[in-house]
């Protein structure tokens, strides 16, 4: 992978001062998007398209994320927050638009269809936890699966772009980066000690709060030394870095497994990539 370098080519289009000194935008998905131009590249049919299909799926990423942070953001309505979520919801529609720029301009129609099936289907998979969160059906099980699949959602769409021999691999490696994405941010709201109703952190610890609690916090806005008690009682920790071990133990085997002998240098550049 010697020369990537998506994550600085996508920096010219979210540099722009006003995003800078108004809001925050999220992190770059940089671990999937280097799994993404590593094993495009392997396809010789895809030499002269990986760099400019990898940075707009980047994009599209980044806009997807974006547009999360606004859904889910404080609902304050002072000045500089309100400034701040506008800019947000401009700055992924941006983000989002350049793809279709980007793709138009080198004749890749195919693609745009391709990416904006798979956008769709983030926008399935987030109405639908939307849907379990209003019927009562949500729980910290199904939160995970789907907090999961929403990150492998886009990366999915270009299994058809790759070696057929290297769909396998792949696939394994996106679900278990995606998982390893999902725990780290859930690490860093324990860690925050935050009521974060869109985070597997906040229905695990749900689970075991007590039927008073539940009917109160129905109605009322959660007390914050009550939710560090619950955090305190069940650590969630525990259990992410336990699933953590898990995932780190499952990535050493397949990539430590016997792979092809056109596979095997390959196989070290995604491990020095990654950090595995």
């Amino acid at each position: 992978m010697k020369g990537y370098a998506i994550p600085q080519e996508v920096k010219r289009y979210v540099g722009h001062d006003m995003i800078q000194a108004h809001t925050k935008l999220p992190s770059f998905a940089n671990e999937r998007i280097a799994l993404l131009y590593a094993f495009l590249k392997r396809n010789e049919d895809n030499q002269q398209t990986t760099e400019r299909m990898t940075a707009v799926t980047l994009l599209i990423q980044l806009g997807i994320d974006t547009h999360h942070t606004v859904e889910y953001a404080s609902s304050s309505t002072s000045d500089r927050n309100m400034r701040s979520r506008q800019l947000k919801v401009l700055a992924g529609d941006y983000f989002s638009s350049r793809f279709y720029q980007m793709l138009a301009e080198v004749g890749q129609i195919e693609a745009i269809q391709l990416l904006s099936r798979a956008v769709c289907e983030v926008n399935r998979l987030k109405m639908t936890v939307a849907a379990s969160v209003r019927d009562g059906s949500m729980n910290h099980s199904r939160y995970y699966e789907h907090a999961v699949k929403i990150k492998q959602c886009l990366f999915h769409a270009f299994n058809e772009w790759l070696n057929r021999a290297d769909v396998e691999l792949y696939e394994q490696l996106l679900d278990l980066i995606s998982e390893r994405e999902v725990i780290q941010e859930e690490l860093e709201i324990v860690k925050q000690q935050a009521v974060e109703s869109h985070s597997w952190t906040y229905w695990f610890v749900m689970a075991h709060a007590s039927s008073s609690q539940l009917h109160r916090w129905q109605h009322e806005v959660i007390i914050e030394q009550e939710w560090d008690e619950l955090l305190q009682q069940c650590k969630p920790e525990l259990i992410l870095h336990e699933r953590m071990k898990s995932v780190e133990e499952r990535l050493s085997t397949i990539l430590g497994a016997s792979v092809s002998d056109t596979q095997s240098s390959f196989v070290e550049s995604i491990v020095s990539e990654l950090a595995i």
